[in-house]
């Protein structure tokens, strides 16, 4: 009488008379198979172990997440123990070359632990929210690198759409060793000028990706198979190699790394 005559898959705990309580599924079919001078009438199924066995299932699920969580969390504050080492060497190193390869190993290993924080303060453990992530990633390497936020601007424009991590972590070491190659080479010590970072993810799953700045461009010539630098060296790896996609670079009024691939790939 509470739930109606057409109610449908209701299940209700029953105390037996020996004490034991089982959870029945119950069906009203009397619509379907009238009985003259019934009001209504059921069918009811003993799902008692397949109740147990959801929630069993369900327990085990939740501690899974709260291992993974736990993980993702002590990835994290590893990852921050060799940054502050690579800090420290930094310091005391008097080399300008060795400085610029510790803080760009520094600049690599912050993109990793970026992707474990997030993981770690977010409910879903297996994607990404690439618009937050290349938020905090551009502001944390133009912190790192002190650039002058006046002189040298940024804008992002990401599809709010979120990424498996076998996808988001190629995509943000790609991303840090283009915004750092375009801080360090694209603009003189009293140039301004603009970094530009644009994700967006079609229906059928292809991810396009641009990181352009209006910089002094690339020079005549220039070849990112020939390149002897380890960022472009790794750019070209992780988005033909790991990313199974395309990388062009296009010179115009600067230059832009357009690159696309797929998330099922």
């Amino acid at each position: 009488m509470e739930y109606g005559g057409n109610f449908r898959n209701l299940e209700w705990d029953i105390t037996c008379k020996d004490g034991s309580v089982r959870t029945i599924l119950w069906s009203n079919i009397s619509k379907k198979y009238p009985i003259p001078g019934w009001h209504s009438w059921a069918i009811g199924i003993d799902i008692t172990e397949r109740r147990k066995a959801e929630e069993q299932i369900k327990r085990s699920l939740r501690e899974k997440e709260v291992l993974l969580q736990e993980i993702h969390h002590r990835v994290k504050n590893n990852l921050q123990v060799v940054l502050s080492l690579l800090n420290m060497q930094a310091r005391v190193a008097s080399d300008q070359d060795t400085i610029n390869a510790l803080l760009e190993s520094y600049d690599r290993i912050n993109t990793m632990a970026l992707i474990h924080t997030q993981l770690y303060e977010s409910g879903n453990l297996s994607e990404i929210n690439m618009d937050n992530f290349v938020g905090r990633l551009v502001r944390q390497l133009f912190r790192s690198r002190q650039i002058d936020g006046e002189r040298i601007t940024y804008t992002t424009h990401i599809t709010d759409h979120p990424l498996p991590i076998s996808i988001a972590l190629p995509a943000g070491l790609v991303i840090n060793e283009l915004l750092t190659n375009a801080l360090r080479h694209a603009f003189g010590k009293e140039d301004t000028g603009m970094v530009e970072v644009t994700l967006t993810i079609a229906d059928n799953g292809t991810v396009r990706l641009t990181v352009s700045d209006d910089g002094t461009g690339v020079p005549e010539g220039f070849n990112i198979n020939e390149s002897k630098t380890l960022g472009l060296r790794l750019v070209k790896i992780l988005v033909e190699a790991q990313l199974q996609g395309t990388l062009d670079i296009i010179r115009d009024r600067g230059t832009t790394f357009s690159m696309e691939f797929g998330i099922g790939k």
